[in-house]
């Protein structure tokens, strides 16, 4: 999901073979005309890019052992919608995995616990996360766990820092 210029997505094409699937989905469509032409210039004929929104796929429900995500669900601006429908085309016992931005702010006045349309002025590093809302840890296990998903966890942050 977000497949962008299709980095990912080839990477999926090799390790699945030529015997499996791999969807590419972006919503943008320079993104989607980009990916296609990787897709070509690598000779992925076990690859499709759909342009679509993240949470109305045209895949059927069921369809997919593995959903991945670098860095696009916390563009969207309904997640729950999102996530509920990476759960319908998943099959059953299928997996998600995503890499994305959460917030981990200590402070209580962060924008995540503010008003999700503005951000204060005196937290200008928080800037990144109110843009499209991004969400505590907590909170965004619960939204996934909301949409149907078990044993979900965060194994992990790469935080970068201003020095």
């Amino acid at each position: 999901m977000g497949c962008g210029e299709g980095v990912d997505v080839l990477v999926a094409s090799l390790l699945v073979g030529e015997h499996g699937k791999v969807y590419g989905v972006d919503i943008t469509p320079k993104m989607v005309e980009t990916a296609n032409n990787h897709t070509k210039l690598m000779g992925a004929n076990n690859v499709k890019i759909l342009e679509s929104s993240f949470d109305n796929i045209s895949l059927e429900d069921e369809s997919i052992d593995v959903v991945i995500s670098n860095g696009a669900i916390n563009l969207t601006s309904c997640k729950e919608s999102v996530f509920s429908e990476i759960y319908r085309v998943l099959k059953p016992n299928g997996k998600i995995f995503f890499a994305d931005m959460i917030d981990i702010s200590i402070d209580e006045g962060s924008c995540c616990s503010m008003e999700k349309t503005s951000c204060c002025e005196s937290q200008e590093e928080d800037w990144a996360n109110c843009v499209a809302g991004t969400m505590r840890e907590n909170e965004l296990i619960e939204l996934i766990e909301k949409a149907g998903f078990e044993n979900v966890e965060c194994t992990g942050y790469n935080a970068l820092y201003n020095l």
